[in-house]
């Protein structure tokens, strides 16, 4: 992360998100699985992306006011909008220049989506995962742009965890446990950047998803060799052989022939 700043701050930070989000967010359903490819028109809307900018000193360190919230836009004209990828549709996102303090403060832009309260069936291992990709302008790739899973307590009281990465180019997946201590709090995941003075903070992001990770079966353990036939040591009993009743009956009549014949010759 290319910044820093006090737990204390980001939970005033974010005491007016939790306001304006009451207002405008739509709920993710419970047992967490989202995903989106960003298609169609209304590819950001659809889902109910949410924006909310919050202010910081010129070095972006320090928090100073929560500013506004509002619905991530489709088509701008800031902090996002469609556009095209190098191979589909994805979510250009930016700060707000039209914001008049934007020379004067730093713009900490957040573009996230919320779970409003997490049951207990959501308890379990995530993965966050998205593509990454470098708008083909050089001039408007920005320098602290970063991805993010926040957990608050009810009522956005305080922060229970929170994993921010620097967003790079490439699919990145974060992981995230989501633990019975956070059950009724806010789950929050998205990407955010930071800027003064109209600084460069375009990123584009496509494939966005939040789901339950993967369960490998464990291995099957392999078949037992078959053991070598024991040894005879004269321990056991030999088997005598038998012959069955047509074998029987096929030796009777051998040796009644055989008598005959005898009986035969001698006279």
């Amino acid at each position: 992360m290319n910044h820093t700043r006090e737990r204390g701050a980001l939970r005033k930070a974010f005491a007016g998100l939790a306001f304006v989000v009451c207002l405008v967010s739509t709920p993710l359903s419970a047992q967490v699985d989202f995903s989106t490819d960003f298609e169609g028109p209304t590819g950001i809307s659809k889902d109910n992306w949410q924006v909310f900018v919050n202010y910081f000193d010129p070095t972006c360190t320090a928090f100073t006011a929560n500013a506004y919230g509002f619905p991530a836009p489709d088509a701008g004209p800031q902090t996002t909008a469609l556009a095209p990828g190098s191979s589909s549709q994805v979510m250009n996102t930016y700060s707000n220049y039209d914001d008049g303090t934007h020379s004067t403060q730093c713009l900490e832009v957040n573009i996230y989506q919320q779970l409003d309260a997490i049951a207990a069936s959501d308890v379990g291992n995530y993965d966050y995962s998205l593509d990454v990709e470098l708008p083909p302008d050089p001039l408007n790739v920005g320098a602290n742009v970063n991805l993010f899973i926040r957990v608050f307590a009810p009522g956005f009281s305080s922060v229970l965890s929170e994993v921010v990465v620097p967003a790079t180019p490439g699919t990145q997946t974060v992981p995230f446990e989501i633990t019975d201590a956070m059950i009724g709090g806010v789950l929050q995941f998205g990407m955010n950047n930071y800027a003064f003075n109209f600084a460069p903070t375009g990123m584009y992001y496509d494939n966005v998803s939040f789901a339950p990770q993967a369960v490998t079966p464990p291995p099957v353990p392999p078949t037992p060799p078959t053991p070598p036939p024991t040894p005879d040591d004269g321990s056991r009993a030999v088997a005598v052989p038998t012959l069955g009743g047509q074998g029987l009956l096929a030796s009777i009549l051998l040796l009644a022939l055989i008598g005959a014949v005898a009986l035969v010759r001698r006279d």
